[in-house]
């Protein structure tokens, strides 16, 4: 069971829910094959020592894994209250943002991330940081998804209190 889902409330919904594009997985996989095989291929042709071997190999096993594991443990969720980024595998960080103190959400992509479809999500609290979501898979739909969350959030307030949105 994911955080998102443990951390629901009672008649919370899970409206969306955003992920790291998988072309930066795909990036440090590929470091890591390239440098195993350079590795392999120094012990074969060049006669690289085992032991420098063994250890470059865990060096840049060590260094991919630090790369990918924020990547996999990412969790990024918007409900119908709030939008939720929880980043760690055992020990980790949370950063809960309530609807109603959005002001303002805001993309930002390059020509690159245009064309593959990524990019940086920043969303704007009042009297609170800003959430910062680099590298989201389908950025556009993601702040669509924010918006509408947002607008049906405040559409449920004011069929709630009629006087009060009559004023």
């Amino acid at each position: 069971m994911s955080y998102l889902e443990k951390t629901l409330g009672t008649s919370e919904k899970l409206l969306f829910q955003g992920s790291i594009h998988p072309i930066f997985k795909f990036r440090i996989w590929a470091i890591l094959i390239i440098a195993l095989a350079a590795i392999a291929w120094l012990v074969a042709a060049e006669g690289f020592p085992w032991p420098y071997a063994l250890g470059s190999a865990l060096c840049v096993i060590y260094f991919c894994l630090r790369g990918i594991l924020p990547v996999w443990t990412l969790e990024i969720g918007l409900t119908d209250c709030r939008l939720i980024l929880k980043r760690g595998l055992i020990a980790y960080r949370t950063h809960e943002l309530e609807l109603k103190t959005v002001e303002e959400v805001n993309v930002s992509q390059s020509w690159f991330g245009r064309l593959f479809d990524y990019g940086t999500v920043r969303v704007h609290g009042i009297g609170v940081d800003t959430l910062v979501m680099r590298w989201i898979e389908k950025p556009l739909e993601f702040r669509k998804a924010i918006e509408t969350a947002i607008r049906n959030l405040s559409n449920d307030r004011s069929a709630a209190f009629p006087a009060i949105a009559a004023r």
